[in-house]
């Protein structure tokens, strides 16, 4: 189940997500815990050893390749920052968006 946090300060709107996804590392695929994710950027739990400035992608069934970098270290693995244009944030916005309820449960239909 993914929540919209309340109270944020960030220009994009996140949201929990606690999803297992893939990371294509170098020619390495690691599998990741999604903790939360926006339009700009996500915050993954992971084992692999990333350093801040790595370059890896996201693979998301819906969303495709999610080209990234590691923007800061986190107690349980990294933030990253989408390398992607501003189109493509529109894009992930409004599938976070429409599928959201302003109390953070599944939106309806």
């Amino acid at each position: 189940m993914s929540k919209i946090i309340a109270g944020e300060r960030r220009a994009q709107t996140r949201c929990t997500l606690h999803n297992l996804m893939y990371a294509i590392i170098g020619q390495d695929t690691h599998r990741v815990r999604v903790e939360n994710i926006s339009a700009s950027g996500a915050a993954v739990a992971t084992e692999a050893s990333l350093e801040i400035g790595e370059k890896l992608s996201l693979i998301s069934d819906i969303l495709g390749l999610i080209p990234a970098v590691v923007v800061r270290q986190t107690d349980t693995g990294v933030a990253l920052r989408f390398l992607v244009d501003e189109d493509r944030q529109r894009e992930f916005g409004s599938y976070f968006l429409e599928r959201q309820s302003p109390r953070g449960l599944p939106a309806a239909g």
